[in-house]
């Protein structure tokens, strides 16, 4: 087999029966580069929530409960979980937005968490 050279790759086929496109190790990269920027929100937005939901219902464990607060640990789970997660916290969210606006959350912080959810999942989607 005589060695070429791909010109849109660089890559030699020298021993290789199939190559990676570098444009598509690229975009690959820059994808998981954009998801672990959105886990690290996501981090961020639950500390917030955990804040304002344990302020707004701390003697009340079982709606803290319906917020995954003490379920989950952020730092622990799988992104497919930190996803249904953050699902769950949104919809809590909308549920108790008023007594959450109330203790000094930003009714922008729920709009924000849909949007990471979004993100999350269409960079998951396009690494796997």
């Amino acid at each position: 087999m005589q060695e070429t050279r791909n010109t849109l790759t660089g890559v030699s086929n020298e021993g290789n029966t199939t190559t990676e496109p570098i444009f598509h190790a690229l975009i690959k990269g820059k994808e998981e580069t954009e998801l672990t920027n959105d886990i690290k929100i996501a981090g961020i937005y639950i500390k917030e929530i955990k804040f304002f939901a344990g302020k707004a219902f701390e003697n009340t464990p079982q709606i803290l409960e319906e917020f995954g607060i003490g379920i989950y640990r952020y730092n622990k789970i799988h992104q497919t979980t930190l996803i249904e997660w953050l699902k769950i916290i949104h919809a809590s969210c909308l549920k108790y937005e008023k007594e959450l606006v109330g203790c000094g959350m930003n009714t922008k912080l729920i709009s924000d968490i849909h949007d990471n959810i979004t993100k999350l999942i269409i960079h998951s989607n396009k690494i796997s």
